[in-house]
């Protein structure tokens, strides 16, 4: 009878215990946070400058780990929209400027990622009018829900 109670109330005291309150996360470090609160960076002086959603701390956008430099003003911006890869796949302008789709776009759509920065200016692509402008400050994927393969990013950043 007494191993019964006493077994009974090691039960009420362990449920007691639990709780579906989750537990009290660690305040961030200051010294190694370096993210801003909205989501943007700072201007070199210490002011956020926000550019909306922002990706950066969400890892590789459609596995583009580097991005090829095509920002100068003579650079092409043609991304070749041909299975199994398109060409470039990872690519870096500036804002303002405009990237071209080139391809079979009735074989292989051309879609928004909705990994990446958002809103992104791909998700209104138009076959007929396949220049896309980047107004604003992020990376944007891209991808054809027809080919999984078919995918990038196009990273967009100021002057």
């Amino acid at each position: 009878m007494r191993s019964r109670v006493l077994a009974g109330l090691v039960l009420v005291v362990g449920l007691s215990s639990c709780s579906d309150d989750p537990a009290p996360e660690p305040a961030p470090d200051a010294s190694t946070s370096s993210s801003s609160s909205s989501g943007g960076a700072t201007d070199g002086g210490g002011t956020s400058t926000d550019s909306g959603s922002s990706a950066a701390d969400a890892g590789p956008i459609n596995a583009c780990t580097s991005f090829e430099d095509r920002s100068a003003a003579a650079a092409s911006r043609t991304i070749a929209w041909a299975f199994p890869l398109p060409t470039p796949r990872c690519l870096t302008i500036l804002i303002g400027q405009s990237v071209t789709f080139q391809g079979s776009f009735t074989q292989y759509r051309v879609a928004a990622s909705r990994t990446g920065d958002q809103p992104n200016p791909i998700a209104g692509f138009d076959p007929d009018a396949p220049t896309v402008v980047f107004p604003r400050a992020g990376v944007y994927g891209f991808e054809s829900p027809d080919a999984p393969a078919l995918q990038g990013a196009v990273q967009v950043v100021a002057p």
